[in-house]
């Protein structure tokens, strides 16, 4: 379930591309919203408004190569976006109702890692379809990806689980 006493807040910033000149600036907050600044902070655009119960953004991850930025959330799974951060939609198939608490992209930028209170989960791509694979039923609240293929896991109960996962 969510924890509507647990304040955070998330920060990424999306490096500058040859069409997009400036980095981007997102913020993450506890209520939902996702906040936007194309001008280094100047000025910011809500691009996401809190939904009904105000389930919280737990953590950002991008992946430079695709220029994709995904969103945990505490409660409604995983949100992608294709535009910078502009607009966001669901990307959660295959989580089962894990909740996300941290995300790291891996393996040359091209792959995500999840780690949520009911394991770690890769990203996997076919077809033009993404979906979730459990790597291990390790809670996992910290990640830290060393490409190609070492997979660092900081676990809820205080341990870190280290793996090597295939390139894909």
């Amino acid at each position: 379930g969510t924890n509507k006493n647990r304040a955070y807040t998330s920060m990424r910033i999306l490096e500058p591309t040859k069409t997009e000149m400036r980095p981007t600036f997102l913020v993450g907050k506890s209520d939902g919203t996702i906040l936007r600044s194309a001008d280094h902070g100047a000025t910011w655009t809500r691009v996401r408004s809190p939904d009904a119960e105000r389930r919280g953004i737990t953590d950002l991850a991008y992946s430079p190569k695709r220029d994709e930025v995904w969103a945990g959330t505490d409660g409604q799974g995983v949100l992608r976006s294709t535009d910078r951060g502009a607009t966001w939609s669901g990307a959660s198939k295959g989580l089962r109702a894990a909740q996300p608490l941290a995300m790291a992209p891996g393996s040359g930028e091209t792959r995500l890692w999840l780690g949520s209170d009911t394991g770690t989960f890769g990203l996997k791509r076919g077809l033009g379809r993404i979906s979730w694979n459990r790597e291990h039923g390790h809670a996992a609240s910290a990640l830290v990806a060393i490409p190609p293929t070492t997979l660092h896991a900081g676990t809820t109960v205080g341990t870190v689980v280290t793996s090597s996962q295939e390139t894909s």
